[in-house]
This record gives structure tokens, C-alpha cells and sequence, in this order.
């Protein structure tokens, strides 16, 4: 087991690193003017310092369209609220789907995600 301290130096060492920032969105459903289901996206976290570290991509063929998907990690601040569903924008606007939350770490020093990202090929 890592001591406090030792923890502490490196969850320092591991901000100094997370240099851009994002807002963390939850889907939230709300209801329209004429009583049907809108969906919308409410702040779950703003301003997290964050760094987004590119992954593999993928080639998707649905019918004649094809799509790309590429592949991220996320990491954030420990104690930052990450969950399957959220997205994530970043400051240029740039958006994320989170797919999977990594945890069960042996010592957390930061908050980590996989994000994905579609575009048209």
C-alpha cells in the first residue's frame, strides 16, 4: 500500500499533466411545450482539468454509409463524477461519448474513462 504522502506527491505530479478542461454532461430528459419528451443534457462538472489521449480507430460500415470511430481515454482530477452515458465537451467544443469507466485500481491518483467519438468516413 502506497503511504498518504507518496499518494499525495503523485496525484500532485498527475494535475500538472491535465492541462486542457471539459465539462462532464448527464443526459436529462425534460418535457416539451406540447407534452412530449425532449432530451437535453445537464452539467454534471465544469471547468475539470482533463487530458484526452487519442486511442485506436475503427472503420464502421452500416448499409452504404460508412463511419469512423475513434478511441479515447479521459483523465480527470480523482473524485471526478465519471459514468457510462455522460459526455464530455471540451473547451474548443469538441464532444465525447464516455463507454466505459476504468476503476478498481489499486491506488486511485486520478479519475479515468474510455470516450469514444464517431465521425463520417
Amino acid at each position: 500500500m502506497v503511504s498518504s504522502v507518496t499518494l499525495a506527491f503523485i496525484r500532485r505530479r498527475v494535475a500538472e499533466f491535465l492541462t486542457d478542461s471539459c465539462r462532464i454532461e448527464q443526459r436529462s430528459g425534460t418535457v416539451g411545450e406540447l407534452g412530449t419528451p425532449v432530451a437535453g443534457w445537464r452539467v454534471v462538472d465544469a471547468d475539470v482539468p482533463c487530458r484526452v489521449i487519442k486511442g485506436q480507430s475503427e472503420i464502421g460500415r452500416g448499409g452504404e454509409q460508412v463511419s469512423i470511430v475513434d478511441e479515447y481515454t479521459l483523465i480527470t482530477p480523482v473524485g471526478t463524477s465519471l459514468a457510462v452515458d455522460y459526455r464530455v465537451v471540451m473547451a474548443d467544443g469538441t464532444i465525447y461519448q464516455i463507454v466505459e469507466v476504468i476503476d478498481g485500481r489499486t491506488d486511485a491518483v486520478d479519475a479515468q474513462a474510455k470516450m469514444r467519438q464517431t465521425r463520417d468516413g
